[in-house]
């Protein structure tokens, strides 16, 4: 059940059709000779597989960071089915790979007969298709990412609830990881939120040291938003599919949230020098580069 469940959703029949043809020809081939002549007629196949590759790898779309337009719904259903087909791909190689050593004879012939090439490359197209998501993810997180850099952060008069640019982030993120959740298999939907989080959780301070200056309560303002873009990238993968969140996309989450709370709270104190931040961060777990301290300090005196 377990195994059913990690299938791949969305398959090119074209994938069917083409290992059904190879099939067939291994079997004809094998019936007649089962030493050079299928050795030769494996390579073809090797070829043809290449061309096909190269194919769903043309079928991934392709997506501008800086003022790119996010995804279309077919373009997302497109990148998620060159994952599916790639997957079902690297499975029925491992197959096939098994039914070639059973027929090649002598043994020796077996040694450049492997489709470990091939099957790495379905890795890497798979790869490319996620990274392609999760670029189109980012490209609609721009907005939001835009007004928390450019906000006025020494002009909060008092910390109330989290600032909007966060609620715009959690639409984002609830209807980016609902997209692609009923399209990729629960393996590769796993690998979409790794992935999604090592792009998403730094940028929050990248983005916060891009501002322009940041006051105490402007700090605290943007610790409650941290602790509340914790919350959403949490809750985003439980809404798109109802069941847990992955547990190395939570440990990543909640360390790298944790340790933007930790920088923000240098921000929130009376510290002013790089020794007296160190200390600060080893009191909250946390911990800096020498540049990211000096950004600290630049935006508590800018």
């Amino acid at each position: 059940d377990e195994e059913e469940e990690d299938l791949p959703t969305l398959v090119y029949s074209s994938a069917a059709e083409l290992f059904s043809a190879i099939r067939a020809s291994l079997k004809k081939t094998a019936a007649i000779s089962r030493d050079t002549t299928l050795h030769s007629m494996v390579q073809v196949f090797r070829k043809i597989i290449k061309r096909y590759t190269d194919t769903l790898r043309n079928r991934i779309p392709t997506v501008k960071k800086a003022g790119g337009a996010p995804l279309s719904e077919d373009a997302i259903k497109a990148a998620c089915c060159v994952v599916g087909t790639a997957e079902y791909c690297d499975n029925t190689l491992q197959e096939l790979q098994s039914a070639v050593e059973g027929s090649l004879e002598p043994e020796t012939l077996r040694a450049n007969a492997s489709f470990d090439p091939e099957r790495e490359a379905m890795w890497d197209l798979r790869t490319l298709a996620v990274q392609s998501l999760v670029a189109a993810l980012e490209t609609s997180l721009e907005g939001a990412f835009s007004r928390l850099r450019n906000g006025n952060w020494t002009a909060t008069a008092e910390v109330g609830d989290h600032s909007l640019y966060v609620t715009e982030m959690a639409e984002v993120l609830t209807s980016g990881f609902a997209s692609v959740a009923p399209l990729l298999s629960p393996p590769f939907f796993r690998f979409y939120c790794d992935r999604a989080a090592q792009a998403v959780a730094p940028r929050f301070m990248r983005s916060v040291y891009e501002s322009k200056k940041v006051s105490e309560s402007g700090a605290q303002q943007l610790l409650l938003d941290a602790y509340a873009l914790k919350g959403a990238l949490l809750e985003a993968p439980v809404a798109a599919t109802g069941g847990a969140v992955p547990a190395s996309y939570k440990r990543y989450v909640q360390k790298e949230m944790g340790r933007a709370a930790a920088l923000l709270k240098v921000l929130t104190s009376n510290v002013e020098n790089p020794e007296d931040v160190r200390t600060l961060l080893d009191s909250h777990a946390g911990s800096a580069t020498p540049d990211e301290i000096k950004r600290l300090l630049l935006l508590k005196h800018a």
